[in-house]
């Protein structure tokens, strides 16, 4: 009489099969879930790059505030536009003597005394 098949050995073997495809599955979805183009590592990568890009433009905007105080200034206070004029662009008034002092490397060099 030929041998029956054991049908506990078929029903195991596609149990351990499906347990090694859906192990395997699930650290399919964890890796890409860690290293994908929107995993862990990535969003962390640009929650970085968003933290930088937001202090710039706080700072930006510090600067376009002093910048529309500097404008309003030009705009109405004389005082101002000749502050801009003397510092800038190296105006004076009539009769005003305006002294430069430039550094040269020659000059600061010769000022040192030798070594003894």
């Amino acid at each position: 009489m030929p041998r029956r098949q054991d049908p506990v050995r078929p029903a195991s073997l596609k149990r351990r099969l499906l347990f090694t495809l859906s192990i395997c599955a699930i650290l399919a979805m964890a890796g890409r879930s860690l290293v994908g183009d929107r995993g862990l590592f990535e969003v962390w990568r640009k929650k970085g790059a968003y933290q930088k890009l937001a202090l710039e433009v706080q700072a930006l905007r510090v600067e376009n505030v002093g910048l529309k105080a500097e404008i309003q200034d030009l705009r109405s206070d004389p005082a101002a536009i000749e502050r801009i004029a003397r510092e800038e662009l190296g105006y004076s008034r009539p009769g005003e003597i305006t002294f430069v002092f430039r550094e040269d490397e020659g000059s600061r060099l010769s000022s040192i005394p030798p070594p003894r």
